[in-house]
Formats: C-alpha cells, structure tokens, sequence
C-alpha cells in the first residue's frame, strides 16, 4: 500500500484529526461532518482508492468518524464464468422441462372437461420458458445497469435451477454477485430497487397476456377436476385483467409463467437478509430498524404461508446484510421519499391475493 497517496487522498477528500497505522492498513480519525458533504466526500475518495485496489470504510466512532483504508481482497478464482454459463445452460432445461409438464398438465385438464386442445405442448412449453426467463433477465440487467452506474463491470448473472413442475418451477431465479462493494446507502438503494422494477414491467405484460390466453371455467366444471388442478395465487397487478369475475380461471403455461414472475418480484421484494427488498429497506431506515422490520417479516411470512415463514427464518438467520462501505451517512431525500413511495407501489402490486 503506498501510504503516501492514501494519506494524501484522504486529507483531500475530508479534515483529518488524527492518522495512524494497522496491521490491515491505515486509519484516520475524522470529525463528524454533515451528512450530504461526507456522502460525496466519501464517494469520489472511495472511487479513486477501489481503481488502485483499495478498500475504505467509514463508521461512526464516538464523537467522530474513523476512515479504514485497506487492501481489496483477492477477486473471483478462475473458472467462475463457466460455472454460471453451465447453471444458465442448466436452468434452461429445467425449465424447458417444467414448461412441458404444466402444458400437459393443462391439456390434460382440457381433455377431461371436454376443452379441444388450446395448444401445441411442445411450443407452448418453449414460449413458456422464454416468458417466465426473460423477465428475470430484464430484472438482473436493472441490476447491471444501477451497477455500471456506481462504477461497478458488467457480471453475467448467476441463475439458479430448480425441480422442474409439479416439484417446482424450474428456477428460484438469479442473483448478481458484483466484485465491486457497495459505497453507500443511496447505491444500496439503486441496486435494490433497479432488478425489481426492470422486471415488473414484462412481466406484467406477460400476465396480461396469460390471463387473457387463460380459459374461464364455470364453478361447477370445477368440481371436476379439483382433486387433479392445484391453487396458484394471483398477483394484485392482474387482478383487473382476469380475475375479478365469478368465473375459475384455469391458468394457461403463459398465465403461470406472468404469474410467477410476478410472485418470484413479490418475494424479492420482502426486506429479508439479502433480497432486493432487504437492501432497499436497510438503505431506507439503517442499521437497527432494518433488523427489527426483516424479523417481523419473518413473522409475517410464518403467517401467510408455514414454508414460506422457515425459508425466509433459514434466509434471514444464515446470511445478515452487510453494510456499505459508508455505514455513516444516510440515504438522500430523494431515494428516501420518492424511493420509498415506489418500493410500497411494487411490493403492493406484486401482493399474491385469493
């Protein structure tokens, strides 16, 4: 480390009470300065130090703020991007193969209520595969976007696979793992809300389209076939498109994959450990308050659904959110007001119901 230069950069960016040496580095004692000029102050420093391969933190100390400097930790190992080219490859298949399994599950159900065949399986299992995928890819290149944004590379999102139907639906979608850390707070905010609120828009237009492509059952076929047809719920934002009718609605492959994309930006949504929507709302209220609202969702996931409750008690107990590197400074006015109205909007339009 060129201590030099640090020192130097340092005393640039902010007025310096005190300097000494770490057996990790540097640390500079700092007074408490107002919020909006430490924020930039801290941003355009630690810009410069992350391209020389150094890592700041700023914290609160007392009655003043200490300013850690330290070498960044060593990057990806090799073979990383085929490792998420090979999940990618995966999560296609599987859920190519839960495309097939819904669609001759529905023709199925078709058949016994006297329905002629509304589709082609095999196309519909493929058309469902790229709508229930491409939303997801829209939501992690928002992600992708708000991080070339904060200076962060470009990083091809890791899918996740899962069992194919009637054991799953083929995906529990994908995450970004940048090499960059977040800075501070008003990042935190941009990188949570950005994947959620790319994705909402096509995958609500392919609910729209499901639901219309959907076929309405009177209650009394129902009965027909209730033992062999399962419970999906819907989101809120596609309740004026279908669901307000006294009719059942017997999901087509595309309704389900509009559906699901929906649900799957729902839970994103929830402000629990590393989610979306834990970022957002840690950026939103801090530290303190963001333990007590993750834990009451927790809770709240208990109440609505036993599995969902344990996944998000095993999510939120194993994996706690890590700060920016400004654990100091609030969010801005404006992600916090603006920001937060919207992050309400989505969590209530993606509201599973019925």
């Amino acid at each position: 480390m060129n201590l030099e230069y640090v020192v130097d950069k340092v005393q640039e960016a902010f007025p310096v009470v005190d300097v000494y040496s770490t057996p990790g580095g540097v640390s500079f004692i700092l007074p408490l300065l107002p919020h909006d000029k430490t924020r930039e102050g801290f941003r355009e420093l630690a810009i410069q130090l992350l391209k020389e391969g150094l890592v700041p933190k700023l914290y609160k100390s007392g009655e003043y703020l200490r300013l850690d400097v330290y070498r960044a930790p060593a990057s990806n190992p090799k073979g990383y991007k085929i490792r998420k080219l090979a999940l990618f490859a995966l999560t296609v298949i599987t859920v190519l193969l839960s495309g097939w399994s819904i669609s001759w599950g529905t023709l199925s159900l078709t058949k016994e209520l006297g329905i002629p065949d509304p589709f082609d399986p095999l196309s519909m299992a493929v058309i469902h595969a790229m709508a229930l995928l491409l939303p997801l890819t829209v939501h992690e290149l928002g992600h992708m976007l708000a991080s070339r944004k904060w200076g962060g590379e470009w990083e091809f999102p890791t899918f996740i696979p899962a069992p194919p139907a009637p054991l799953g639906f083929g995906t529990f979608g994908a995450i970004i793992s940048s090499r960059k850390p977040v800075i501070n707070k008003d990042e935190l905010f941009d990188l949570g809300i950005s994947g959620p609120l790319a994705g909402f828009v096509p995958g609500l237009l392919v609910g729209i389209v499901g639901m219309q492509t959907s076929i309405r059952l009177p209650p009394e076929a129902v009965a027909r076939i209730s033992s062999k047809a399962s419970h999906m719920p819907i989101p809120l934002a596609l309740i004026p498109f279908g669901g307000l009718t006294h009719e059942v609605i017997l999901l087509s492959p595309l309704g389900v994959a509009g559906a699901l994309v929906l649900l799957i930006t729902f839970l994103n949504l929830l402000p629990v450990s590393q989610l979306d929507g834990g970022h957002v709302v840690y950026s939103l209220v801090g530290k303190d308050k963001y333990g007590v609202i993750s834990w009451l969702a927790v809770l709240l996931g208990f109440l609505i659904n036993p599995f969902l409750g344990a996944f998000l008690l095993l999510f939120n107990g194993m994996m706690g959110h890590p700060p920016p590197l400004d654990e100091y400074t609030s969010t801005s006015r404006g992600r916090k007001t603006l920001g937060g109205v919207l992050y309400v909007t989505l969590l209530a339009l993606t509201l599973p119901v019925g």
